[in-house]
């Protein structure tokens, strides 16, 4: 992938596709080989007709709403806020079991299977999942409100939501006006979403400058580096995938 690489999604027209998949609208935001990040809205009372197995892992977070997320024999209800990780090969589905409003899961993929199914044997291969303490099931569950680890930088609060050899999930924090949150150039390899939830983001990646709302998001080369500058207090999403930003020495789910 080349270091310039850079996409910014600030609405349907920018999305790589949009597809229906039974009820489910995918909206596919970005997608190579290696990666893929899509968003899914869920009408009530809906799910997928057939569950899933595959090559990759992935992670979903919870923008709105509720969903049960199938995961072989079991069935993880998620609120919003709630984060998931499963290897893919683990027979998996997804749907909304509630009757009056509509759930969206935020999806990042490594590599990305369903849509370049030509993908290198090396990138599918199964890893270990880093061992989590009090964590004994094949997938990662982590509540809203709960973190693997907690910490400021530059008064910018960065938690490590999701640990795994090809995906990682943060949450980056605002809390106050005029802060702003650097990713440098090389510090890691791999591709890069950030989406921002609440608030508004002032972003500059090599030459591509621009502001997001939220349902917003720009994905990129990770060693080309990253700005982020928030005015007020916000929230946004980091997804990376297929490299390393910073890595907790002992996770453990915990408040944060």
């Amino acid at each position: 992938m080349e270091n310039n690489y850079v996409k910014v999604v600030k609405g349907p027209a920018d999305m790589e596709r949009a597809v229906k998949v039974d009820e489910m609208a995918v909206e596919v935001i970005d997608t190579r080989e290696e990666f893929e990040f899509d968003r899914i809205s869920y009408p009530p009372e809906q799910k997928f007709k057939q569950a899933y197995s595959h090559k990759a892992e992935e992670a979903a977070y919870l923008i709105r709403g509720c969903i049960d997320y199938e995961l072989g024999g079991e069935t993880v209800r998620m609120r919003e806020g709630d984060w998931i990780w499963h290897p893919s090969y683990i027979l998996h589905n997804t749907g909304n079991p509630e009757k009056n409003s509509t759930g969206v899961l935020l999806f990042g993929e490594g590599p990305s299977v369903w849509l370049h199914p030509e993908v290198d044997e090396d990138l599918v291969k199964r890893q270990p999942h880093p061992k989590i303490a009090g964590v004994t099931k094949p997938y990662l569950y982590v509540p809203a409100g709960a973190c693997l680890d907690k910490r400021e930088v530059d008064g910018v609060i960065l938690k490590t939501r999701i640990l795994a050899p090809r995906v990682m999930g943060y949450e980056i924090v605002f809390p106050k006006g005029s802060l702003q949150f650097k990713i440098k150039p090389n510090l890691f390899e791999g591709n890069s979403l950030l989406y921002v939830l609440e608030g508004e983001v002032s972003i500059e990646v090599g030459e591509t400058k621009d502001v997001l709302g939220p349902d917003q998001s720009v994905s990129f080369s990770s060693s080309s580096g990253c700005l982020g500058v928030s005015k007020g207090s916000a929230r946004v999403l980091m997804y990376n995938i297929g490299g390393r930003y910073y890595v907790p020495g002992q996770p453990e789910i915990k408040n944060g």
